[in-house]
């Protein structure tokens, strides 16, 4: 049976000669690069949240005291090579959860190149207002010199949805920390509760959509569509290309899914203890409860507002709220927001750096980049 299906797979990205009619399967959309105003809605919206955040955020510096805040700044000091180092560890474990799922079946490639990628992929989705989505749909086509669509897909959105189980698990636990342990008003706890349940939803209905296939559990429920019957029949040959793997890393004893999620969520925890740090430094001790519950609450407050770029404005504006209910200044919520910032332009540069000198990083997701999901 595997040799027949590695044949059909085979074939699938040769019947045409040139793999043109599956490259259309894949996107079926004009490239990235398409000639034309630039200035469409959703790009006129996106300034517009940039700027309203940006705005925000000035207002913040504003209201505080800009002086406080380059106080604060200067105070910390040498203290941010501790946080760098803390920020790489959370991505060293998250790469190595990838490179858990990725090379268990398929392809592999070396712990460092998935280290590579992951600061890649988290730069994209710092500035890509996609709830992290835009980053790594990137993975896929910057492994592509090593690891085939074919594999690459599955292993990344298997990926995406290990992370997002750890995400979910950090965030009920800073649930639960805050009910017991935090005053926090209703109009901000309910948000976050039913936060927490849509995700709790929609990672389940991705994992049917994942282990029972996307074609055959979107026919089931959408195939009364004309439209949507028609879009999936259209491209069934390559999904059930992808359908295969995916189910493959979900029902193979080989894949350590638990230890994925294990891992991506001592990576949350990771992130607890750069809170704990900068409060310390700035004279201000919390202790890690304290901090899995800012840390927590931030988190909701970003996946709600996923489509502002950045965060910009959503992060500081939270990270102050948070505090003041903690007793602290707001000042200090604005100071913790704005270190953690630095800390995550310094490695966005890093992340453009490597882009830049990822060899055969698609400048243009076009149909001559892309080009067969076989290969």
């Amino acid at each position: 049976m595997t040799m027949e299906w590695s044949k059909n797979t085979e074939n699938a990205g040769t019947e045409d000669g040139n793999g043109e009619r599956l490259l259309s399967q894949i996107d079926g959309t004009e490239s990235i690069g398409t000639k034309g105003s630039p200035f469409t809605m959703g790009y006129i919206i996106r300034k517009l949240l940039t700027v309203l955040g940006v705005g925000v955020f000035i207002y913040f510096i504003y209201r505080m005291g800009w002086q406080n805040i380059l106080d604060n700044i200067a105070k910390f000091g040498i203290w941010f090579a501790v946080i760098l180092v803390v920020q790489m560890v959370w991505v060293l474990l998250q790469a190595a959860s990838w490179a858990i799922i990725q090379n268990s079946l398929f392809r592999r490639a070396g712990f460092w190149f998935f280290v590579r990628i992951k600061i890649i992929s988290d730069t994209m989705n710092t500035v890509l207002p996609t709830a992290n989505l835009g980053g790594d749909s990137m993975r896929a086509f910057l492994i592509k010199s090593r690891i085939p669509l074919k594999e690459g897909v599955p292993g990344i959105l298997v990926d995406k949805t290990v992370e997002s189980i750890g995400g979910v698990l950090f965030m009920a636990w800073g649930i639960l920390i805050t009910i017991l342990f935090f005053p926090i008003p209703r109009a901000l706890l309910i948000p976050a509760v039913i936060c927490l349940f849509v995700l709790l939803v929609a990672i389940a209905l991705l994992i049917v959509f994942q282990v029972k296939g996307f074609y055959r559990t979107a026919m089931k429920f959408f195939g009364w569509i004309k439209g949507v019957r028609h879009f999936l029949e259209n491209k069934k040959e390559v999904i059930g290309i992808l359908d295969e793997n995916m189910r493959r890393l979900y029902l193979n004893g080989h894949v350590n899914i638990p230890l994925s999620i294990g891992l991506h969520f001592v990576a949350r925890l990771i992130g607890v203890l750069e809170v704990v740090i900068v409060l310390r430094v700035l004279g201000q001790p919390v202790d890690f409860l304290g901090a899995w519950f800012i840390s927590a609450a931030v988190t909701i407050a970003n996946t709600i507002l996923f489509v502002v770029p950045g965060h910009w404005g959503v992060q500081e504006g939270m990270y102050v709220l948070v505090l003041k209910t903690m007793y602290f200044s707001g000042s200090m919520g604005l100071s913790l927001a704005i270190i953690r910032r630095i800390r995550r332009i310094f490695l966005l540069g890093v992340g453009l750096i490597l882009l830049h000198l990822e060899k055969g990083a698609p400048a243009r997701l076009n149909r001559n980049t892309l080009s067969n999901i076989n290969e």
